[in-house]
């Protein structure tokens, strides 16, 4: 099973509140319109997202009920793209210190 159909099947699972994606190197931009698709999301946490961007991660922006985002190597995904939606969820934003390069670096964490 590739990475597009294990995510597609994530929308099936109605209860679903917490999606942590580790170690996945080929997740693209088009995947994750498969996460924006899950009603109920309130934690995301992808680590090794180098081929994300910022274009890509926008389809999320209609998830209200995030409560707690958590990007790890994911350089393409700059805090302009990540904080509107945690502003319009209610999630209060941290960006990690300058010693890890905030999203665009090597990590960040909404909560």
């Amino acid at each position: 099973m590739n990475t597009d159909d294990a995510l597609s099947r994530l929308v099936s699972f109605t209860s679903l509140r917490r999606v942590d994606i580790r170690w996945c190197p080929g997740l693209r931009d088009d995947h994750l319109r498969h996460l924006a698709a899950v009603p109920g999301l309130e934690q995301l946490r992808i680590t090794i997202g180098m081929y994300l961007t910022d274009a890509g991660f926008s389809v999320l922006d209609d998830l209200r009920g995030i409560r707690e985002i958590t990007l790890i190597h994911c350089a393409g995904i700059g805090d302009e793209t990540v904080e509107p939606l945690a502003t319009a969820s209610g999630v209060r934003g941290s960006s990690a210190d300058q010693r890890t390069g905030g999203i665009a670096g090597d990590a960040c964490s909404y909560q």
